[in-house]
């Protein structure tokens, strides 16, 4: 195992990739996975460029970004896949509870770590939608055993249904059965 000397912040490209290219190579050979590897060598050679107050090459964050895609070029395939596979998912469902496909589709980011405070037991839910032509209005009231509870988040301005046994099928919601 050869150890790799320090990057100069004067060096050229083509010293910077080599340096990086050795310092991959080692950190691999000391067992880290590749995509470490990688953040690891371009954070040791970022840092050099950051503790002479010096702005990072622009050759050093494109090499960094191609290697990264070189490492795992099917991730962002996969990952696309994924959403597809959801959102045609979501998309059933509606056309099964609306009797009409959609139109669109909206993007929401929910919170994985909003803080909430639990409010207690849902008992029910009412609401309108468009189906056969007209609006209607559905009243579903939870099974005791079936509901989830209600929560808001931090803030106050967002309602969370968590848990529960229940499903959105084309009829609506509806409560699991009892074992």
């Amino acid at each position: 195992m050869s150890v790799v000397r320090p990057l100069s912040p004067a060096s050229t490209a083509p010293a910077r990739r080599e340096w990086l290219s050795r310092k991959i190579a080692q950190l691999r050979d000391e067992g880290y996975p590749g995509r470490q590897a990688v953040a690891i060598a371009y954070h040791e050679a970022t840092a050099v460029y950051l503790r002479r107050r010096r702005t990072i090459p622009a050759d050093l964050v494109r090499q960094y970004r191609e290697e990264k895609a070189r490492i795992n070029p099917r991730k962002k395939a996969r990952k696309k896949a994924a959403q597809k596979r959801t959102t045609g998912k979501a998309e059933r469902l509606y056309a099964g509870f609306r009797e009409s496909a959609p139109r669109g589709a909206e993007r929401w980011d929910l919170p994985a770590d909003q803080v909430g405070v639990k409010m207690g037991l849902c008992v029910g839910v009412i609401y309108t939608t468009t189906i056969h032509g007209g609006n209607e209005k559905f009243i579903h009231t939870f099974r005791r055993d079936a509901a989830p509870v209600l929560a808001v988040g931090e803030d106050g301005t967002q309602l969370y249904l968590l848990g529960g046994k229940y499903r959105v099928t084309e009829r609506g919601i509806v409560d699991h059965r009892r074992k």
